[in-house]
């Protein structure tokens, strides 16, 4: 069975902070954070309803070698993007990266990404 590419979103994480170990299915499958998700969880780590979900958040990250996040730089943000289409833009701007799955909660999130042809 081929390795498929996981794209975590934020809620995603908040919701299940361990979801990482689950989705790589032992070491099949490779799981991609985008860096915009890194800003949202470092926005949401002092909000004292969810703060202890996102440490576990980063915690699963951090401990995971495995993990790849995608880097920040050159994807030309505009300021009035929202952070979802930064997120699809990141997952657009990555070569290599073979057919991306965007793992998101989020509908709206998953008929944007469908207008890039990305699976959701």
């Amino acid at each position: 069975m081929a390795s498929k590419n996981f794209v975590l979103d934020t809620n995603v994480l908040i919701e299940n902070p361990k979801c990482i170990a689950a989705l790589r299915n032992g070491n099949e499958n490779v799981i991609h954070i985008p860096y915009t998700v890194l800003t949202e969880l470092d926005g949401l780590k002092r909000d004292a309803r969810i703060g202890h979900v996102v440490a576990q958040a980063v915690t699963s990250i951090m401990e995971d070698p495995k993990v790849l996040i995608f880097p920040p730089n050159g994807h030309n943000f505009t300021p009035d993007m929202t952070a979802d289409d930064r997120i699809l833009r990141e997952i657009g701007h990555q070569n290599g990266l073979g057919e991306p799955i965007l793992v998101t909660n989020d509908r709206i999130l998953q008929l944007k990404a469908r207008v890039f042809g990305i699976p959701s």
